[in-house]
């Protein structure tokens, strides 16, 4: 109870610290239950941007589509800045403004985009904007993905650290920095892991995931070693998993992408002001 209870505040708090403020721009991202990966738009535009942002809620002027399995919520003021769908069947009801980047191959053949746009997952650039780096102090983390959280702590928080990923990201960013292999159920465990160069597995999505495997496989469309899932059921051994964890590069580097992820937001930031 008391977790829920938790949950409730810290996402009453975000929609009023994200809410319309004078000089701020507006961008959509989901706001749910507390969740690091949802939690890095505000943190990753307000830098980019130079500006703060709120949440455009209502989506009725244009605004920055950010990172996350949200585009089936783009509508005809939304200029797509990274997003992603969130599963195969994913539809999408009406033409964005304007798309400059999307999460992975997967999503913009959905989109039947045929020009050149960048793709790949913007989150992977946080770790180097907050200045954190791989910094081990034990062998192996576990990121669950955040309905899980309480399954792989009463399972296996005694052997292994277990991060919780509705803390705040500097927290889980920091977290995950500090185990030498990570584990990872959530999406953006293993995009952090990979921009720190962090050794890691894909843990398979629990049963009732919304949109199973889709967005990992849309992120490993962008990246040179591909991944599949290890069943999460299985007993841990935190040797063995050591010696399987590899990191998935980015087909371009990462300042490739910080340099053109920057000059393609500033043309999108011109359409916000139509």
């Amino acid at each position: 109870m008391l977790t829920k209870i938790r949950k409730k505040v810290i996402k009453l708090n975000n929609a009023y610290c994200y809410r319309k403020k004078a000089g701020a721009l507006p961008c959509f991202w989901h706001l749910g239950s507390p969740n690091f990966g949802d939690d890095l738009n505000p943190e990753l535009f307000t830098h980019f941007l130079g500006r703060p942002v709120y949440r455009h809620k209502k989506q009725h002027l244009p605004h920055i589509l950010g990172i996350g399995s949200i585009l089936e919520r783009a509508n005809p003021h939304s200029i797509v800045m990274g997003s992603g769908f969130i599963r195969s069947d994913s539809i999408l009801t009406e033409a964005p403004l304007a798309v400059f980047a999307v999460r992975g191959e997967l999503t913009k053949k959905k989109l039947g985009v045929e020009k050149d746009i960048l793709l790949g997952d913007p989150g992977m650039l946080m770790p180097s904007l907050l200045n954190i780096s791989h910094a081990p102090v034990c062998d192996l983390a576990i990121v669950p993905h955040v309905d899980s959280y309480q399954f792989f702590l009463k399972q296996y928080g005694r052997s292994y650290k277990i991060i919780d990923p509705s803390r705040p990201v500097r927290q889980v960013l920091e977290d995950i920095a500090s185990a030498e292999v990570i584990l990872s159920q959530s999406l953006h465990g293993l995009v952090m892991a990979d921009a720190m160069n962090i050794p890691n597995l894909w843990l398979a999505p629990h049963t009732k995931m919304l949109g199973g495997e889709f967005k990992f496989h849309d992120y490993y469309s962008t990246c040179r070693h591909k991944k599949s899932p290890i069943d999460s059921t299985l007993h841990l051994k935190g040797i063995e998993y050591t010696t399987m964890a590899y990191v998935s590069t980015q087909i371009h580097s990462l300042a490739t992408y910080q340099s053109d992820f920057t000059q393609l937001l500033k043309e999108a930031t011109s359409l916000l002001k139509r």
